[in-house]
């Protein structure tokens, strides 16, 4: 990084809110997994029916959503196609989770307005990369 360029503020809180979003979901499939967080039976049921495929999935997206803020961090133009490529796969596992599954019952009103909320998010922050990259702040 040129030592003149100066990172926006937004840069730090979309680096900080991806890093604290990624250590919350580690611990959240942790204490699920091990029992501490109590599961209605639709929730109960739908991670039961995770499968290697889905883990595989879910884990690659973290990596890949982590390697687009750490890339975005340090200015670099890779990040807005990071951030569009992880906008992507995530609208893709979404309708494919529904259509699959049929997950809606495990989600939930609030578990439905949020994962619609995340993509919005992903989305927005996309386009800023991509704006940050064509005024020439990522490189």
């Amino acid at each position: 990084m040129d030592t003149k360029t100066k990172r926006p503020r937004w840069v730090w809180i979309i680096f900080l809110f991806y890093g604290f979003s990624c250590v919350y979901t580690l611990g959240s499939f942790l204490l699920i997994r091990s029992g501490r967080i109590p599961l209605d039976e639709s929730q109960a049921a739908y991670f039961a029916s995770f499968g290697v495929l889905d883990y595989i999935q879910l884990y690659g997206l973290a990596t890949l959503n982590m390697a687009a803020a750490i890339c975005f961090f340090m200015l670099r133009s890779v990040a807005a196609t990071l951030f569009a490529v992880s906008l992507t796969i995530s609208i893709c596992m979404t309708i494919w989770d529904l259509v699959q599954k049929a997950n809606l019952p495990a989600l939930g009103v609030s578990g439905t307005i949020g994962t619609l909320l995340a993509i919005a998010l992903i989305g927005m922050i996309t386009r800023y990369a991509f704006r940050l990259k064509k005024v020439g702040i990522l490189r």
